[in-house]
């Protein structure tokens, strides 16, 4: 598509995206979003990641978790809904870490971002095994403008 996403050549109006991680494969497709799906072990803590990457925030949700399992799901949770929102965008790792965050709205993982016009939808479906799976789709209405520099 242009803007780093894969795109079926004869049907374009399907968006879609996929990730793996062990033996696990999820995709995510629709016909009116950009959809980025992320999959991941939540099975230990990086606190270098936590500390380079994660907002103020994010590591407030994670180090408010009563015991270790707890923290370790959460940082799962994030991670995921984090790398799935920048997939949705096909800016992948050139979306400025300071431009969004995962907050908890009503009790549920959301990304916050101040990236482009329009909302981020976002869920997370149940863990499998040790993995965190979250989806986010949105309009991206901006985005290929700033793709474009």
């Amino acid at each position: 598509t242009g803007k780093g996403k894969p795109a079926f050549m004869n049907h374009p109006e399907i968006k879609f995206n996929i990730s793996h991680a062990g033996h696990f494969a999820v995709a995510a497709f629709s016909e009116e979003f950009e959809p980025g799906i992320d999959i991941e072990s939540s099975f230990r803590i990086s606190s270098r990641i936590i500390y380079s990457f994660f907002t103020e925030g994010e590591r407030e949700l994670i180090l408010s978790c009563p015991d270790e399992n707890s923290r370790r799901l959460m940082f799962g949770r994030i991670w995921t809904m984090r790398e799935a929102f920048v997939k949705s965008t096909g800016l992948g790792m050139a979306v400025p870490r300071n431009t969004y965050e995962t907050v908890m709205k009503e009790g549920k993982l959301a990304i916050s971002q101040t990236l482009c016009e329009g909302e981020f939808g976002a869920y997370e479906l149940q863990p499998i095994e040790d993995y965190c799976v979250s989806v986010v789709a949105g309009r991206n209405l901006n985005i290929q403008r700033l793709a474009r520099g």
